[in-house]
């Protein structure tokens, strides 16, 4: 093993993910992980030439990316929380200086550019400043695990919140999911798009294992 003590890192990240998710002392990280689901959608949508018109994010921590609807844009959204989830896990590995700063700073752009509604504007750009502050204060280990365990949360984001989760379990929230919309476009059943997201969140971590074992 390279890098043991990124192992028990990585482990610790993984626990206290499990841990607080479903208690009041990680609602920022929440907020922040459904803004990077959406922001999945509008990339997404970006890409294939669709118009973004904004995104919003909920105090009760549901969000929407009025965006376009297609069959790409609809798996971006928690594709695109497992891939941005890797991306800030893997920031801090790159020997750029003051990561959670970075880190910040692309989410405040995300913010500027797409999020409209009012809880949405304020909680994203005061979680930004929060990350930004403290990747100024701390540029050391406690940065880094921030970064780490914020990467962690928005990959297991379908196995820890996401709505998608509650329908593997048969307890379905109001509203509907991405996975309900594929079923209608696609005719299969929104359980294999959910298991196929989370399929990608368990080969995720495991990436994000060698990467923190220095293996990749």
């Amino acid at each position: 093993m390279k890098n043991p003590d990124e192992f028990v890192v990585i482990m610790l990240a993984f626990f206290l993910a499990q841990m607080l998710w479903h208690t009041k002392a990680v609602y920022p990280v929440k907020l922040l992980v459904t803004l990077l689901h959406e922001t999945g959608h509008a990339l997404a949508s970006t890409i294939t030439g669709m118009k973004v018109q904004r995104i919003e994010v909920n105090k009760d921590l549901s969000g929407v990316a009025y965006s376009g609807c297609s069959i790409f844009t609809l798996n971006a959204g928690p594709l695109g929380s497992i891939a941005l989830g890797f991306l800030i896990f893997w920031i801090p590995y790159t020997g750029l200086p003051f990561p959670l700063v970075l880190i910040g700073a692309l989410i405040l752009l995300v913010t500027v550019m797409w999020v409209k509604n009012g809880f949405g504007m304020i909680s994203s750009v005061c979680i930004c400043a929060a990350l930004i502050a403290m990747g100024f204060i701390e540029n050391g280990p406690v940065s880094s695990f921030i970064a780490k365990f914020l990467g962690v949360c928005s990959v297991l984001y379908t196995f820890l919140g996401n709505r998608a989760y509650y329908q593997v379990l048969g307890k379905q929230p109001e509203g509907e999911s991405d996975a309900e919309m594929l079923q209608q476009i696609t005719h299969i059943p929104a359980k294999f798009w959910v298991l196929g997201w989370q399929v990608a969140s368990l080969l995720t971590l495991f990436l994000m294992a060698k990467v923190a074992l220095g293996w990749w």
